[in-house]
């Protein structure tokens, strides 16, 4: 089972950043995880202004990000 992260930074400031922890998961497979991270950074876009996904990542259940 794998968990879906992405990271999101100020765009302004690159360096004033949050992870971003997905509320459906855990997914069976990778490519799900990593279809799910597509879908947030999309969703990030739309609704967080100033801030933009720069990085994503799917992590297996049970292991520290």
């Amino acid at each position: 089972m794998f968990e879906a992260w992405v990271l999101v930074c100020l765009a302004q400031q690159m360096n004033t950043c949050f992870a971003a922890q997905d509320t459906r998961g855990p997914y069976s497979t990778i490519e799900m995880c990593q279809e799910r991270t597509v879908e947030m950074a999309a969703s990030i876009m739309n609704t967080i202004p100033n801030h933009i996904p720069v990085d994503s990542k799917c992590v297996k259940q049970g292991t520290s990000t």
